[in-house]
């Protein structure tokens, strides 16, 4: 497995399996564990694997979040084509005041016409309240129940549309009410209905749409085709992906080189090691290879008598006279096949 990662089909399918992580990851789980999923497939997979230039482990990063960003696009722009169920406001008096609202079509490749309705229930409201009126309010911000109302996700102004239904006094029975607008896009929109209740005080309430996403409004409908919504959230995505993940996993590639240079220097830093020496009375090392074998002792001839003496020889094997300065004492090394010369 090594040995296949570390060739170009490798990285390719460990970039690529890097690439579907994430970005799948950032969509349908969270972004956190998007940016635990690049960090463990993009970096310490490909380390383990065998890649160790932080060079090559950044241009890889970079390749992940360039191809990551534009899947997670549209994975989004798919979520965004998927229906969204009927909402209600919260059960007040033993039910919902506003139940079962839903927007008709859901999604259109072009300006359309589109039916939003909601279904009445005065008899929920409190008893001491009355009905003043029932607004629906359709934009782009999911945020806001008003035209240009400031907001932390949204800036002013943006494209929105409000419809008004007035009452003389608090139905006696369920209704019915549907709106129709008609939109163009390509444009993400967001609506909402709330009815307006006046107590006794003149003081008025306001009953919202619970739609249960974390904001005040409901997802939907969806104005333009799949090329026209994904140049859209495109740019966020590749925001919040090379923001979070991108940032982490430079950091963590930083940190990671910064190991590497220490580790190096280290081992720069420390002395040679001197080569192993054989203890007394045991066989010499073998020479390493390459190395120049040492020259052996040549034999020599007694300085009496003429025998051949073995080379390191302390006496003549022969007369017995003393070689007292060892080698450099005898006379001149015998030629080549060990005889004196002759004469």
């Amino acid at each position: 497995m090594r040995g296949f990662a570390t060739r170009p089909l490798g990285r390719v399918v460990l970039i690529g399996a890097a690439v579907v992580l994430t970005g799948v990851s950032f969509i349908y789980l969270t972004a956190i564990i998007g940016i635990a999923a690049m960090i463990l497939v993009g970096l310490a997979l490909p380390i383990y694997m065998g890649w160790k230039r932080p060079r090559g482990l950044a241009i890889a990063g970079l390749v992940i979040l360039l191809l990551a960003a534009p899947l997670a696009s549209a994975l989004v722009v798919n979520e965004y084509y998927q229906p969204v169920g009927p909402a209600s406001s919260d059960a007040t008096n033993g039910g919902s005041v506003l139940q079962d609202a839903t927007v008709s079509p859901f999604s259109a490749t072009g300006a359309s016409t589109f039916t939003f309705t909601v279904h009445l229930y005065p008899q929920y409201m409190d008893a001491n309240t009355t009905l003043v009126n029932l607004t629906l309010f359709v934009s782009t911000c999911p945020e806001a129940t008003l035209p240009n109302q400031t907001t932390a996700v949204c800036s002013t102004p943006y494209p929105s549309f409000m419809q008004v239904k007035t009452y003389n006094g608090t139905p006696n029975a369920t209704q019915v009410v549907s709106f129709s607008q008609r939109l163009s896009g390509p444009n993400l929109w967001w609506w909402t209905f709330y009815a307006a209740t006046r107590n006794s005080t003149d003081h008025i309430n306001y009953i919202l749409l619970d739609a249960g996403n974390g904001y005040q409004d409901v997802q939907g409908p969806v104005v333009g085709d799949f090329l026209g919504i994904l140049g859209i959230v495109i740019l966020p995505v590749y925001f919040e992906v090379f923001f979070y993940a991108g940032l982490v996993f430079y950091v963590v590639l930083l940190f990671y080189t910064w190991f590497k240079v220490r580790e190096a220097r280290r081992k720069a830093a420390q002395p040679p090691t001197a080569p192993p020496v054989a203890p007394p009375g045991t066989a010499a090392l073998p020479t390493p290879a390459g190395a120049p074998a040492a020259a052996a002792p040549a034999e020599q001839r007694c300085p009496k008598c003429s025998a051949v003496v073995y080379p390191n020889e302390t006496q003549c094997w022969k007369c017995g006279t003393p070689l007292t300065g060892g080698p450099s004492a005898a006379s001149a090394p015998l030629p080549s096949g060990g005889q004196p010369p002759a004469g």
